[in-house]
C-alpha cells in the first residue's frame, strides 16, 4: 500500500476548509471524523493513496451540493462627477449589440471601438483602455442616448437585409 502524497493532504484539508468541516490545529474536527468513519484511521497522515481518493471523493461529492459562491460583480473604475458603474455597464451591453448585429466581425476590440464613437460624439481622444476616463456623467447620459441610435440602425439595417435582428442577444427575430 503506498502512503498518501503531500497533494492528497493540501487537496483534503483544501475540501474540509471549503466546506467549514476543518478545525486549524484540531484532530476533532468534521474532516477528521470523516476520515475516520470512511477508513477508520484517526489522522490524514495515516491514510494510503486510495483511502486518500475515497475520502476524497466522499468530498467532492458534499461539495456538489453547496451552491456556488456568490459572484462578485467587476468594479469599473469611475472618477469623481464622471460616468458611473451602471453607465459603464449599460455602455458596454449596447456595444455587445451592435457586435451582434456586425455582418462581419470586426478586427477591433470593443475598447477601440467605444474609444472612435467618443471621439466621433465628443471630439474626446480617448483609449481602448480606459474609454470613459474624461467623460461626464452627462456626456455618458449622451454617449448611452447616441448609442440607442446606433444600435436600432444596426438593427434596422441587419432587418432589411433579410437576416435575423441579431446573432446573440436574447431578443433575436427572423425577418
Amino acid at each position: 500500500m503506498r502512503p498518501i502524497q503531500n497533494w492528497q493532504i493540501k487537496a483534503l484539508y483544501a475540501l474540509g476548509g471549503s466546506l467549514g468541516i476543518v478545525e486549524r490545529g484540531s484532530h476533532d474536527d468534521g474532516l477528521h471524523a470523516l476520515v475516520g468513519v470512511l477508513t477508520g484511521k484517526e489522522t490524514v497522515t495515516a491514510l494510503t493513496q486510495k483511502e486518500a481518493d475515497l475520502v476524497l471523493a466522499e468530498l467532492r461529492n458534499r461539495m456538489k451540493g453547496m451552491p456556488d459562491p456568490p459572484k462578485k460583480k467587476k468594479q469599473r473604475p469611475t472618477t469623481p462627477g464622471g460616468m458611473t458603474g451602471g453607465q459603464q455597464d449599460k455602455v458596454w451591453r449596447m456595444m455587445y449589440q451592435l457586435t451582434d448585429c456586425d455582418p462581419a466581425p470586426s478586427s477591433a476590440s470593443l475598447g477601440i471601438r467605444v474609444a472612435g464613437i467618443i471621439r466621433r460624439e465628443f471630439g474626446i481622444d480617448a483609449t481602448g483602455d480606459d474609454p470613459f476616463r474624461w467623460l461626464t456623467y452627462q456626456q455618458g447620459s449622451q454617449l448611452i442616448e447616441a448609442l440607442k441610435g446606433y444600435v436600432k440602425s444596426a438593427q434596422t439595417r441587419q432587418k432589411k437585409k433579410g437576416g435575423v435582428e441579431c446573432r446573440m442577444s436574447g431578443n433575436c427575430l427572423s425577418s
